[in-house]
Parts: structure tokens; sequence; C-alpha cells
């Protein structure tokens, strides 16, 4: 029987691939109108977001990098939190976990490494944000930018107070401004903060500053106020810049410099939105042609470089931002400032419930084993083991008119798709096993024809190394005359990101100048990434302040691994009970310059993961102070023992070697920035300049244009919206940011 729907072909597995999966398959309507295929290379879904257990009897979980999720993600959480929900009707559990509840947990605090080089440590410095209403993704309106600029004013104002700069000169001037407003608001005590710093909520008092804020604001979508007003505002803010510059000459200890370092960026944050955004009329988007950095400089900031604000180069450290992955030189340093302010507001200020949710599981098992369920209820087709060679255009240049794709390997006979999902059964002292739905770590090759298997010398049919095949699939536009007889499309949505375009789109660039610049400005970087696991440890040490009451989340750490997570609640899935916290580091690493082509040299995957081993071994030996539950007793080193082994008799070199390392070193692997001579560049899902094409990825203009989960699903309902309708532009949340 002929499927008379139109088809949408995805090319690319990731969160941008499988959310558009998801939104263009939503309703009964739109699955009797459209059939979606999504084609991916080797056994699993993810992307940059892929995780699988290993194969060893500990099945411990191995990452890419760490995840979080921020509380801002309004779009993300709303599809995971309907995916869910389709997930538990049709009877679908995640081992025990039933609902998003279960699968994630909130967390209020950050860590951020100071570098005191005259002492030669590294001292953790902890921020906690208050939990705010509502949930992200729960229906409930979103905070907008009057509201975000509202909450920033107060957490200035708090900190303003706390380092003393609000002194009778800006009393006086608020008292003038109360005039010229006719508004009075009684002055209030900010809430007091005894460790770390711990902004008051502003639901329950309201500084001089935030309420001036308010009234300047005008509308509920955007911040227009009176000039003349703003005007005012921005001499009393360059005034408190004055006044934090003079007290960061004087601070006296590393408590009253954290305390003026965040004053210093709030204020100048605030300056720089009420010059651009208000007086000048600006958009986020036309800020984009500045550096961050020379941005912040340009208002006043008294905290200009990465290296002096350990709040600057976390903030920096989330992204990568280092232009070719240079972390450890600040001048690298390079985010483009509108995506930077617009992410600046929507993290900390922006969010609902928590300021960032974490996963009780791997990504792979928490995002895209519910994801692959539910789509494949609703009749999406997955064919796995295809790696896109080539997107060209038809004859005229104005549609995708054939694709190109290597089957890797073939099914077993008999066999009409791959099933990629695997249970496995993880022991857990006195209790029973709990059966957990896992991406394997290998293609499960029962399923597959073993005639076409790759050789043993094979980097693996996920890599881009791997020349393997077993035939050539190809797609032909449903418009073309040729190709009869073969698989057509009506519709195509890239979701491989923008490293593998040269690769596999060299045809649509050559036609379309503005997706060709697009590309050739864009800019990705490798990460490095590890994974300890910590033995028999009451305490890793790291918390000498006895201030942390979360797992921590810490940016700016020494080079290359500047996010440092501890994930010790995944541990309740896994076999590993002798171990007690669980370490994730990653961080940007520059490129090899003798990278070999791909398709080349099959070792050279396995020798940059080994290289990753030696960099972060070295690594841990070097920084085992971050922990001094770790070190030795009475030194600054590395106790190898404290490292968890499932032998307790194992040797130094077995405790080594059993922890997990991995560089990301493919095109889909590779991380994109957002760099000042890039994202003026990006293109929305639709400008793609070819018809019958859309893009989906965190790569493409979306309104936020940070590499994230959320830049990923906006674009992917972008998408959908572009060629069903559906989500409506409505349903998108964070578009009033551009």
């Amino acid at each position: 029987m002929i499927d008379s729907r139109e088809h949408i072909v995805i090319l690319g597995g990731g969160v941008g691939g499988c959310a558009a999966a998801y939104w263009l398959t939503a309703t009964p309507e739109l699955r009797a109108k459209y059939r979606v295929t999504l084609y991916q290379t080797g056994w699993r879904l993810g992307g940059k977001g892929a995780s699988s257990r290993g194969e060893s009897d500990q099945h411990r979980s191995e990452e890419h990098g760490p995840h979080v999720w921020f509380g801002f993600y309004e779009n993300a959480f709303k599809t995971m939190r309907g995916a869910m929900e389709v997930h538990q009707q049709l009877g679908h559990t995640v081992g025990p976990f039933k609902t998003l509840k279960d699968l994630f947990m909130e967390a209020r605090e950050g860590v951020f490494y100071h570098h005191d080089e005259k002492a030669e440590k590294w001292e953790p410095w902890k921020m906690s944000l208050p939990r705010y209403a509502g949930e992200p993704g729960d229906g409930t309106p979103c905070p907008d930018i009057r509201e975000n600029l509202w909450r920033m004013a107060d957490h200035l104002a708090l900190n303003l107070n706390k380092v003393g700069a609000f002194g009778p000169i800006v009393t006086w001037f608020l008292g003038r401004m109360e005039k010229i407003l006719g508004r009075s608001v009684k002055w209030q005590e900010a809430m007091s903060c005894p460790t770390g710093i711990e902004p008051g909520d502003p639901s329950g008092w309201a500084s001089y500053l935030s309420r001036r804020l308010i009234d300047l604001a005008g509308s509920e979508k955007h911040w227009y106020g009176e000039p003349v007003i703003g005007r005012l505002f921005r001499l009393l803010l360059d005034y408190l810049g004055w006044k934090l510059r003079r007290m960061k000459k004087r601070a006296k200890n590393s408590a009253e410099l954290r305390e003026i370092c965040l004053a210093d960026l709030y204020r100048t944050c605030l300056r720089g939105a009420l010059v651009d955004l208000l007086i000048r009329d600006e958009t986020f988007r036309q800020l984009d042609r500045h550096e961050f950095l020379a941005w912040l400089k340009l208002h006043g900031a008294g905290f200009t470089t990465v290296k002096e604000s350990p709040f600057l180069r976390g903030y920096y450290d989330t992204p990568f931002a280092f232009s070719g992955g240079k972390a450890h030189d600040p001048n690298n340093a390079n985010f483009a400032a509108g995506a930077a302010l617009r992410g600046f507001f929507r993290i900390f200020f922006g969010y609902k419930g928590a300021y960032v949710h974490r996963m009780n599981l791997g990504m792979g098992e928490c995002v895209f084993v519910p994801m692959y369920r539910v789509l494949k209820e609703r009749g999406v087709r997955f064919e796995f083991f295809h790696r896109v060679e080539s997107i060209e255009p038809n004859a005229t240049g104005n549609r995708v008119g054939r694709i190109r794709i290597n089957r890797q390997v073939r099914l077993a006979p008999g066999k009409d798709e791959y099933q990629p999902i695997k249970e496995v059964a993880v022991p857990h002292a006195d209790a029973p096993p709990v059966f957990w739905p896992v991406w394997p770590e290998h293609p499960m090759v029962d399923q597959l024809d073993p005639t076409s298997l790759p050789p043993p010398e094979d980097p693996g049919l996920e890599s881009h190394w791997s020349s393997h095949t077993s035939g050539t699939v190809e797609l032909f536009d449903r418009k073309e005359p040729f190709g009869d007889g073969q698989e057509r499309f009506d519709h195509v949505v890239l979701a491989i990101p923008p490293a593998a375009h040269p690769h596999v789109a060299k045809g649509l660039l050559a036609k379309d100048t503005r997706f060709r610049t697009m590309v050739q400005t864009s800019e990705t970087i490798r990460t490095i990434a590890c994974q300890f696991w910590f033995s028999d440890k009451d305490d890793l040490g790291w918390d000498t302040h006895d201030y942390f009451c979360e797992l921590a989340m810490a940016g700016s750490g020494p080079d290359p691994f500047n996010i440092i997570i501890e994930a010790t609640n995944i541990l309740q899935t896994e076999a590993t009970p002798g171990a007690s916290h669980l370490l994730y580091l990653c961080g940007p690493i520059s490129d090899d310059e003798n990278e070999p082509p791909p398709g080349t040299d099959p070792g050279y995957p396995a020798r940059e993961k080994a290289r990753a081993k030696s960099i972060a071994l070295a690594w841990l030996q070097e920084r085992a102070s971050l922990w001094p539950g770790v070190c030795s007793p009475g030194t600054t080193c590395l106790d190898p023992s404290t490292l968890y082994h499932p032998d307790p008799h194992a040797t130094v070199e077995q405790r080594l070697d059993w922890q997990y390392f991995r560089m990301n070193i493919d095109p889909g692997e590779r991380y994109v920035l957002s760099t000042n001579t890039a994202a003026p560049n990006r293109l929305w899902p639709w400008e793609s300049g070819f018809n019958n094409l859309v893009f989906s990825g965190d790569w493409c203009r979306n309104s936020i244009d940070i590499g994230c989960v959320e830049s990923a699903v906006t674009s992917a309902m972008l998408a959908a919206h572009h060629l069903t309708g559906y989500p409506t532009r409505d349903m998108i949340d964070g578009m009033q940011y551009e």
C-alpha cells in the first residue's frame, strides 16, 4: 500500500533531530498528514548528549561530558514533560522512575573557583540562588525581560548593601527619583547571608533600585521606559561603578572581593542593558557584534578579564567560550555580547523553580529512552546505521534534490528494524536487581548480518574515521523526475552540526551564499571529558568552609577541566557498591594540527582517547588538592587507593585504568561556539535558502544562540512550525529576547 502522506526526512538523531520529530508528530492531525523518518549514524540517539552503559558488570553510566538543564529551559521541559506523560500512559518506566520529577533533581547552588595566585590555591566561591514560583514547562507564564531585570536589580541592591556601596549620595539620588516618578516605597533591610553569596528572594523584600527600575519599565514584554529617567539611572549606575572600582582596590580578603566582584557584574549588565536596550533601542542580536568582555569594559566594569573574575570565567566556561579551545589563554575568550547578555539574564534571573535541574541518570536514559519510545509509538521510522554522505541540490539550486546515505551494516535476515534499547539488571545489596533500559556501549550484533559487520580494526561505526559500508541508500525529492521507484521525500530537517556540513553539504554551500557564510564563520571546538569514581570516602574535603548543601557544580576550575560536577546521585543506578563519589570533568581543548582526513587512519580515535587519559591523570595528580579528602595524608598529592575499582585488591595502575576518559573529536561531537564573528551570521531554521530544507540544532538562530539543550529544542519547534504551523508561535517561549 502506497503511503500518500508528505514525507519528512530528519538527518541526525541528537536533541535537535529528536525534538523536531516530537513536534512534527505531536497531534493526530499531524500524524495523519506527515510521515517522519529519522536517519542516524551508528546504533544510538543523542548526538553530544548520547550516553551509554559500559558492558562490564558494573553497568556504569558513560557520558560525552556532564549535562545539566537550567531552569529557564521552558521549551525543553515542555517537550520532556509531554513525552513523559505519554511514556507513562504507554505503561513504560525508566527503571523505577516514572515521572519527570523522578528523572530530575533541583539545585540552587553554583561554585566558582577563585585562583589566589599569591597563596597558590584554588578557593571555591559559592553562589546560591533563590527558588522562584512554578516549574519549567508547567504551562504557567515565564518571567519576561521586565521581571528578569527586576530580579537582577534586587540582587544587585542586596550586594551593594553588603559591600557598603549604598551611601548618602545613593540615598539622596533615589529620593530625588521618587519625587520625579511620583511614587514612594518604604525601605526594608536586605536578607542576611552569613556564608557565601545568597541573594534574597525579591518576593520577600523590595529594594529601592529594583522598584525604581520597575517604574521605569513600561511593558510586560519589553523593557521600554522614559529616556529621561533612563539617563538619570545611568548616572546612578555610573556612580556605583566608580565606587565599586575603588572598593576593589581596597578589598582586604577574598570574602570582600567576592561580593564586590558579583556586584560589579550585576551593575555592569544592568547599565549596559539600560543604555543599549532602552536608551539606544538596540536588540540583543545587534549587540552580537561586540565581544562580551569588551562590552562590559565599555560600560565601566571593574572586572574585565576572565582571569580576575571567577564569575566571568565560570560563565565563559559553561559554553566553552574560548576560540580554538584555548581556555588557557584569556586572550582567546570570545562570547558574542548579545547572546551572552541574553543568556545571563535567562540563566540567573529568568528561570522558574530552581535555577538548575540535574539528571538522576545519564542523558541517554533520562531523555532519549523515553523520547525514542514515544516517537516509535507515534509511527516515526528510525533508520540506525545510516551515515549521511551528501545532500545535493536540484538542477535549479532551490531545493534539496537527492540525499546519499551510507548504509553501514545490514540487519540480520528476517529483521525489519533495529531495536536499540537493552534492558540490564543492576544488582543492589540486600535488594532485588533493578532493570534499566539503556543504550549499550556497542551495537547489539545479534540483530545484525554478521557478513556486514566492520573489521576488528574499525574505530567504531559512530566514528568520523570509520569508512565501513555495506551499501548506499539514495533518497530523492518528490518533485524531481529521476529516481523512479526510489524512496521519496517532501521536506528535509538538517539536524547535523555545522562541523560536518563541509563534508555532507558541499553542493548546498556552493549554491547559497548565506548558508555558506554561516558555516564558514561558525567555529566548533573539541572537548575533553573524564569521570572519576572514588571509594569509601565520607567527604571529598573540598568544602573547607562547610557551607555547601548540595552536590557541587563548579566552573572556572584549572584548565583544561574547567567544569567539575559531582554526580554521586548517578551511583544509585550503577552496580558500583564500593563507590561513594562520582565526579564528571569537562573542558575545551585545542585541535590537533595533524588530524588525519575522515575515513583514514582508523587507529586515530584510540590514540586520542589515550591522550585524553594521559592529560586527565596528569591533571588529577596535579590538582588533587581541590579535594583534600582524596590526598595522601599531609600532602597535596592524590592517594590512588581512593579511586574506586570493583576489585578491592586492584593495583594503582588498574585503578587508574578503570576510570573513564574521552576526547570528543567527531564533527557531531564538537561544541559550537557563540563568537562575535559567528553569531551575527546565524540563520533561522527556515532561512536555509532551499524550499524544502529547514535547520534544527543549537547551531542555528533560535533566540538563545548558545550551545545548549534549550537552543536545540527551540530551533526544532521553530522548524516544525515552519513546516506544519504547529506548534504555534505563542507556544514557543523566549522569542521576545530576539
